[in-house]
């Protein structure tokens, strides 16, 4: 079980601010995936966020600096604005056997391509439902927090849109050890990752009150197609199979 504590989450809204002003500035964004992770988005129309504590050995550092308490209230979803790079096709694409997504589009990421009309999911590591959310676009051009869809529940994520800075060592998200800030919180990767060019969208629980939730290992948030461009490039080590599957869920979009 996790706990969220809303007394112990703040909200510094200039500490770091130009990395998010620097994000929302950008007009197109990539993510590299396998052919699979493409067809899951594609046929679910949704986009991953993974849970902080599932992030592997090599990437343990994403949690130094935060409270083991809040570790199972941080997802992150991964994107990048380095338009071309063999490291990323080796790394994330499949061994350029998958595929990159081009998203152009106009206004922030997050508020602009994910769907305000629907909730997100929160699913166990066993892939199961077991929670659905509203949500909140944190964006650095208004001062005004507004929560969409949340009649059913207290508990919401918090989107934050927010490139990341390359640091030789992690910075501590907490605030006199007691409280996470969280317009900070995982903004920091090693240097040694710095030709990640990364951009993320960082999910965050939130509540107005105390409450306990379910493991959870990874959410799902609704893509809306109709407010920006995609574009695919499949890896040219890419299935033909594969990739003809992709194309007939393309046309259908």
């Amino acid at each position: 079980m996790i706990c969220i504590d809303p007394k112990m989450q703040l909200i510094e809204i200039d500490k770091d601010k130009s990395l998010r002003e620097r994000a929302e500035d950008r007009t197109e964004l990539y993510h590299y995936t396998s052919l699979s992770g493409l067809e899951k988005i594609l046929e679910g129309r949704k986009l991953k966020f993974n849970n902080l504590n599932n992030f592997d050995t090599e990437h343990a550092y994403e949690r130094e600096g935060i409270n083991e308490n809040f570790r199972g209230c941080i997802f992150i979803s991964c994107m990048t604005y380095c338009t071309e790079c063999d490291e990323m096709w080796e790394k994330f694409g499949d061994k350029k056997r998958g595929a990159k997504l081009s998203f152009k589009y106009k206004g922030a990421f997050h508020d602009t391509i994910i769907d305000k009309s629907k909730e997100i999911e929160a699913y166990s590591k066993d892939n199961i439902l077991i929670n659905k959310f509203g949500f909140n676009v944190s964006s650095t051009r208004s001062d005004k927090f507004t929560v969409s869809q949340n009649i059913y529940t207290d508990v919401i994520v918090d989107l934050i849109l927010s490139d990341v800075i390359y640091k030789q060592q992690m910075p501590d998200s907490m605030i006199n050890q007691n409280y996470l800030n969280i317009s900070s919180v995982s903004q920091t990767v090693l240097t040694s990752y710095s030709d990640e060019s990364e951009t993320r969208i960082i999910g965050i629980l939130r509540s107005v009150k105390e409450k306990y939730l379910e493991d959870i290992s990874y959410l799902l948030a609704p893509i809306n197609f109709n407010n920006f461009e995609l574009e695919v490039k499949f890896g040219e080590l890419a299935e033909t199979s594969k990739k003809a599957k992709i194309e007939q869920l393309l046309n259908k979009l």
